[in-house]
């Protein structure tokens, strides 16, 4: 490990191997990536139907075959990046930590983004968890300021829970402080 410094308070950190400050840092569940590959091969299959339905009927009914035809290879071209490779570095390049005094979240697949919610800003935090998710035990947060919305994805539905607990009990202390 090596050290580096907090552009945020000059304080300095341990740097992990993976680009992340070692500390209180935490990642998706990895089970988040095998749900994001299922859904993209599943978006995937749709645009194969669909195309092969048009194909069907412009066949049938002398429509033009070209739309179909590049739906179908669109799909088949890029289920490999969409299934396999974005999943998985959406995973590495997604972090965030919480503490009493702010929320950070790190994320991007191109161009890494860095945001820090301080908690006198939160205004109420919620949990979600659609069907898959739920299958999958997983959910995610979504912390909710007067500006915007962050979401923290793809956490073990246990870990999700005591997330958001905690980030509204510090909120809820930030505010009788105010």
């Amino acid at each position: 490990m090596e050290s580096g410094r907090d552009g945020n308070c000059g304080m300095t950190e341990e740097i992990g191997k993976d680009g992340l400050p070692a500390e209180g840092w935490r990642r998706s569940d990895p089970r988040f990536i095998r749900l994001s590959r299922v859904t993209a091969a599943w978006v995937h299959g749709v645009w194969l139907i669909l195309g092969g339905v048009w194909l069907a009927v412009a066949v049938v009914a002398d429509w033009p075959w070209i739309p179909a035809v590049i739906a179908m290879a669109a799909a088949v071209l890029s289920a490999p990046v969409f299934v396999v490779v974005i999943p998985s570095l959406r995973w590495r390049r997604f972090a965030f930590a919480v503490n009493e005094h702010e929320i950070e979240i790190r994320k991007g697949l191109i161009t890494m983004q860095r945001v820090r919610v301080p908690m006198a800003k939160v205004q109420h935090v919620k949990m979600e968890s659609g069907p898959l998710m739920r299958r999958a035990g997983l959910a995610d947060v979504t912390v909710v300021t007067a500006a915007t919305s962050h979401h923290i994805y793809g956490l073990s539905q246990e870990l999700a829970e005591t997330v958001s607990q905690q980030i509204a009990a510090w909120a809820r202390v930030r505010d009788e402080d105010v």
